[in-house]
């Protein structure tokens, strides 16, 4: 997991060849600009999705999830937004079991940490590290927020 200040993401070009063409996407800010739902940048290589979410929730409402073949840089655009992260995957409860198909799994535990996100900040999370988003921060709130998956 990687979290930090948009303007610094650039720092972490060399890790991989489609995380290069995200951060190039997100440098040049096209994700500012797209339709709600899928914009495609590199086949199934590199895509986002820009989302209007209703309401944020509280950590008991919400669960983790994990990827296996992307990996996710999450930007929120209006708003702010919590993300509940593990340090590893011990203990957690199945909601619903993995589906490589879809590359979802969701898992119940209490977050070890949350990180708060506001416009400018963004996070990333690797293949296989737990990740609960939409937290609340403050009260429940609407949020517009941007998904990039990268695949690993």
């Amino acid at each position: 997991m990687i979290v930090g200040k948009i303007k610094d993401i650039g720092m972490y070009k060399g890790i991989s060849k489609n995380l290069d063409t995200a951060i190039d996407s997100i440098l040049k800010e096209e994700y500012k600009t797209a339709p709600i739902g899928k914009t495609v940048i590199d086949g199934d290589n590199v895509f986002f999705s820009s989302q209007a979410i209703e309401s944020t929730k509280d950590y008991e409402e919400a669960l983790f999830e994990t990827h296996k073949k992307y990996i996710d840089i999450q930007m929120v655009i209006e708003g702010a937004e919590g993300f509940g992260v593990l340090l590893s995957d011990e203990g957690l409860e199945v909601n619903k079991p993995f589906n490589y198909e879809t590359d979802f799994g969701t898992f119940k535990k209490y977050p070890e940490t949350i990180f708060n996100l506001v416009p400018g900040e963004f996070i990333i999370f690797f293949t296989d590290e737990p990740h609960m988003p939409c937290l609340k921060v403050g009260e429940k709130k609407s949020i517009k927020k941007v998904v990039y998956k990268v695949a690993k």
